[in-house]
């Protein structure tokens, strides 16, 4: 891409001002952070399927899977 050897003392900004881009640490730990609620969102959706599947019509709990 840039061909920078790695034996070159290049540093990280010289990098990034030659691929023309910049550190957008903020945009990246935002984006993170919702990956990671959604994450948690669809887990407690999934285990409340689950949970749901082991109550019978009267609201007790089975005792066993099906």
């Amino acid at each position: 891409m840039l061909r920078i050897a790695w034996t070159d003392k290049v540093s990280n900004e010289e990098v990034l001002q030659r691929a023309n881009t910049s550190r957008n640490l903020l945009k990246v730990i935002v984006n993170r952070h919702i990956r990671f609620v959604h994450m948690g969102q669809t887990h407690r959706e999934k285990e409340s399927v689950a949970e749901s599947d082991l109550v019978d019509r009267d609201g007790r709990r089975q005792k066993s899977y099906r």
